[in-house]
């Protein structure tokens, strides 16, 4: 995973954000322990009034978690702006190149991060609520999470890139996708879980002009399963198209649409259909 952004500072600036969401008491004072370097001078950097040497931005960086591939996206970042000549400038641009689009183009799988729920891509969506409030509290209360689920959700949103803080403001970062791939069997079953828990006192008590349900049952050719599901993409797709347009959004909805078997995979069809036709014989 890698982020996208102009200036160094401004990923230090949202770390610390991110930790006193977690705790309102961490401080500036907290951060520069915890990184390793005095609070003057983590105070000069942020400013930019000082820049870390090129080990110093190492230790930074590792105190902070990234290694491999983000070690290397932060430590090119500095260069670029602070590099001692223009050779060293030039290399670290180049090296940016690769982080330009600001995610990797790969998959991401959910247990590579944080264990995906239901909230987590909702909080990321209500974002674009025309009245959202950049609240915990808030968040919680409208999703009806509780405030200690949400700020733990926030947080691993921001962690994982998914979500930024800016001067204290919760955005949804656009340009990072989510590839949602299931995890681990014990994770998808607790979402899939949670997410009816939340969805069937909507399926009861919503009004039909907040809802609508749909149950269609058919049978079908398996050779027609990639087609079926080529519709249900293009659906997907005029459903994006035509939400995206909204002006003022002021709901927050959630449209699931599952395909599935009814046929128990370990039930042994052709036999049930010869002792049937036995038994329609023998009368």
């Amino acid at each position: 995973m890698t982020e996208q952004f102009e200036d160094y500072t401004q990923i230090l600036k949202q770390e610390l954000a991110t930790r006193n969401l977690r705790n309102s008491r961490y401080s500036l004072r907290a951060f520069s322990r915890d990184l390793g370097i005095s609070p003057a001078q983590l105070s000069r950097i942020l400013s930019g009034k000082a820049v870390p040497s090129k080990e110093r931005v190492k230790q930074i960086a590792k105190a902070m978690g990234y290694k491999d591939e983000k070690l290397t996206w932060f430590c090119a970042l500095v260069e670029a702006s602070h590099g001692k000549n223009q050779e060293i400038k030039d290399a670290a641009l180049e090296t940016l190149k690769k982080y330009e689009k600001g995610v990797s183009t790969k998959k991401i799988k959910a247990e590579d991060s944080l264990e995906w729920n239901w909230h987590h891509f909702a909080i990321r969506r209500m974002t674009q609520l025309f009245d959202f409030q950049s609240s915990c509290e808030w968040i919680g209360r409208r999703l009806g999470i509780g405030l200690r689920r949400a700020k733990i959700a926030v947080e691993e949103l921001v962690r994982f890139g998914a979500l930024s803080i800016i001067n204290g403001k919760i955005e949804l970062r656009e340009n990072y996708s989510v590839f949602y791939k299931g995890g681990r069997k014990k994770g998808r079953e607790k979402m899939e879980s949670d997410l009816f828990a939340r969805c069937l006192p909507s399926i009861l008590d919503s009004s039909r002009e907040r809802s609508h349900h749909a149950r269609h049952f058919f049978t079908l050719n398996k050779k027609q399963i990639n087609e079926l599901k080529s519709l249900i993409n293009k659906f997907e797709n005029q459903v994006d198209d035509l939400t995206y347009k909204s002006e003022f959004p002021d709901d927050l909805f959630c449209l699931r649409l599952d395909l599935w078997s009814l046929i128990d995979p370990s039930s042994d069809i052709v036999s049930d259909k010869k002792e049937t036709s036995l038994s329609l014989n023998n009368q």
